[in-house]
């Protein structure tokens, strides 16, 4: 068997490993258990390693290789537009501010939580303050 590629992390060893499935290669994962115990010490045992069998190594090396992570950037294009911005200069550069009631009722019922309909949101760039 053959090193394919070699991980820090274990989970992207593990959606490569599927990827390889998929295609029907069959695959291994070397050392996960070690790093993922104690991440210190993947470099000094080379890291999360793939292994597959010497004649799918170059198939294997091709799949690993294909990259297909600009087809995944526009699938939440709606969600990430989400972002909160002042009504009046138009900034992101905001915080929420909290009500100091709200954390007093907090305290007195027991760190029960508690959310309130309206928030106040401050922009820290032109100081504008508004309800939603």
């Amino acid at each position: 068997m053959k090193i394919v590629k070699t991980y820090i992390y274990s989970h992207l060893a593990h959606l490569d490993i599927a990827k390889l499935s998929d295609e029907g290669i069959e695959a291994i994962i070397r050392d996960d258990n070690i790093v993922s115990i104690n991440p210190i010490i993947a470099q000094a045992v080379g890291g999360i390693k793939i292994l597959v069998q010497d004649n799918d190594y170059d198939k294997a090396l091709e799949i690993l290789n294909t990259n297909d992570y600009d087809n995944l950037k526009n699938e939440f294009k709606e969600e990430s537009n989400l972002q909160r911005k002042c009504a009046k200069c138009g900034s992101v550069n905001i915080f929420q501010k909290g009500s100091w009631l709200t954390g007093l009722i907090f305290l007195v019922l027991m760190f029960i939580p508690l959310t309130t309909k309206k928030s106040t949101y401050v922009c820290l760039d032109c100081s504008n303050k508004w309800k939603e």
